[in-house]
């Protein structure tokens, strides 16, 4: 599972940021990691991991830094399509030191910036860093099935940010306070569930779906970098001549690219017919 936290834009000590992500070692229990990185003007980007060993157990601990040493990334997720894009990186010549897809996203960002997002196929939460001009990204996979919540901490450079994979790591940054937001649990009481942005806490929010976060010089701005195609009023996909066929071939691509893994894999069956079907 993995759990990423930390801050940017921001002073800050590294018992703040181990503690940060102490709180998340639930979801990370095969490792940890942390680096505090100069962002200037007594700045810094505080990035904290905790890992669950899937791909590349050797050699794919995080936070992890790129060959040439200009970016740096925390990340909670995984790219099923990694082999596909490391073997399309590697024919535009770049250089890949490891087996793991936390590389394959230092290198496709270097390569095609945001626009990789849109080529990958999985799940993802993470934070980079870059050092060529000091800018932090914060992104969320499209139907976000990796958590990221943050929030925004007024400066008198700007605004920092503060991240994480739970909230409780950051309510573990002194920064943060535990503010029930009233408006939420009104929310909760009507839907059962706070509709994103907000959460119960009042400042803190949830990064959404298919968004990222582009931080510079106490600067942010939150954008959507894609969108479904029958939102966009592209209409529906093209049905096959054999739908059934069609379906089963995605189908079958699908779980084969999610077996992909370095570790024994296990399968939750409850009968039903999605999970009977994966299994099969």
């Amino acid at each position: 599972m993995c759990g990423i936290a930390g801050w940017v834009g921001l002073e800050g000590e590294e018992h703040t940021l181990r503690a940060m992500t102490d709180i998340l070692s639930h979801r990370g229990p095969d490792g940890e990691g942390q680096v505090i990185l100069p962002l200037g003007r007594d700045l810094t980007a505080g990035f904290g991991h905790r890992r669950l060993s899937i791909i590349d157990l050797n050699t794919g601990d995080q936070p992890m830094t790129s060959h040439d040493g200009r970016f740096t990334i925390v990340f909670n997720g995984e790219i099923y399509n990694y082999l596909e894009l490391r073997d399309e990186l590697r024919a535009h010549g770049a250089v890949l030191l490891t087996q793991s897809d936390t590389e394959v996203i230092l290198e496709a960002w270097r390569a095609w910036g945001a626009e990789c997002l849109a080529k990958f196929r999985g799940m993802f939460a993470f934070a980079l860093h870059d050092q060529t001009d000091g800018s932090v990204v914060l992104a969320r996979d499209p139907f976000g099935k990796k958590p990221v919540f943050y929030a925004a901490i007024p400066q008198a450079q700007g605004e920092g940010i503060i991240f994480g994979s739970e909230i409780p790591a950051l309510l573990a940054h002194p920064a943060v306070r535990a503010d029930l937001d009233l408006d939420s649990l009104q929310d909760y009481l009507c839907w059962r569930y706070v509709p994103a942005p907000n959460t119960f806490f009042r400042g803190i929010r949830k990064l959404r779906p298919a968004c990222l976060i582009r931080w510079k010089a106490g600067r942010w701005q939150e954008t959507r970098y894609w969108t479904p195609p029958e939102a966009e009023g592209g209409g529906r996909l093209p049905v096959p001549a054999d739908p059934v066929e069609g379906f089963l071939e995605i189908f079958d691509e699908a779980v084969r690219l999610r077996m992909r893994a370095d570790v024994p894999i296990g399968a939750f069956l409850s009968s039903g017919l999605d999970s009977s079907s994966i299994l099969a």
